[in-house]
C-alpha cells in the first residue's frame, strides 16, 4: 500500500496533526506494516508541497506552531484515482522459491528441510504476533488487514507443506 494514499485516505475523514494521523494509521494497519513518525511527517510535507494536503498552522497559545494537514480537492481526486484503479495480484516478494529450487537441483535435501523450517518457524511466529480479528462495527479496515495477514501466513504455509512434499520426496527417491 502507497503511503501516501493511506495518509491521504486518513485526511479525508478530517483534518489531523501529524501524530494523529500515525496513531490511525497504526491502528488501520493492525501492526502488520509499522509506519515511523518521519515517514509521516515527510510524506504529510510532499503531499502539502504537491498541493494534495493543505496546511494550516496553529497560533493559539495551548499548541503554538502545531500543524493541521487536510485532504485538498485534488487529493480527494488523486485518492479517487487509485482507489478505482485495479490493484492486481500482489507480487512476489521472496526469494525463498528460488533459493530451494537451486537446492533441490544440487540434490541438497538437508538444506531443502532446513530452509523449509527456519520459514515454517517465522510464519509461526508472525501468526502468533498478529492481532486476531475482533468483528466488531468500528474495526473493519482494521480486522481486514489482519485478516489478509492471517491468510497470507496460512498459505505460505500451505506451500510450504506442499515444497516438503514434492521436493523431498522428489530427491529422496533420487537417493
Amino acid at each position: 500500500m502507497a503511503l501516501k494514499y493511506a495518509i491521504l485516505g486518513i485526511l479525508a475523514g478530517g483534518s489531523k496533526n501529524g501524530s494523529a494521523v500515525r496513531r490511525e494509521l497504526n491502528q488501520l494497519l493492525a501492526g502488520i506494516w509499522t509506519v515511523n513518525q518521519g515517514q509521516v511527517y515527510a510524506t504529510l510535507e510532499r503531499l502539502a508541497r504537491d498541493r494534495l494536503a493543505t496546511v494550516e498552522e496553529r497560533r493559539a497559545a495551548a499548541a503554538p506552531g502545531r500543524r493541521t494537514f487536510a485532504v485538498s480537492a485534488a487529493g480527494r481526486r488523486a485518492l479517487g484515482r487509485w482507489l478505482e484503479r485495479p490493484s492486481g495480484a500482489a507480487p512476489p516478494c521472496s526469494l525463498l522459491p528460488a533459493r530451494l529450487a537451486l537446492h533441490a537441483w544440487a540434490d541438497d535435501t538437508a538444506s531443502i528441510v532446513r530452509l523449509l523450517g527456519e520459514q515454517r518457524a517465522r510464519c509461526d511466529a508472525l501468526a502468533r504476533l498478529l492481532p486476531r480479528p475482533r468483528g466488531d462495527r468500528t474495526s473493519t479496515g482494521r480486522d481486514l488487514v489482519a485478516e489478509t495477514a492471517l491468510r497470507h501466513v496460512a498459505a505460505e504455509l500451505q506451500w510450504l507443506a506442499l515444497v516438503e512434499r514434492e521436493l523431498v520426496a522428489e530427491t529422496a527417491l533420487l537417493d
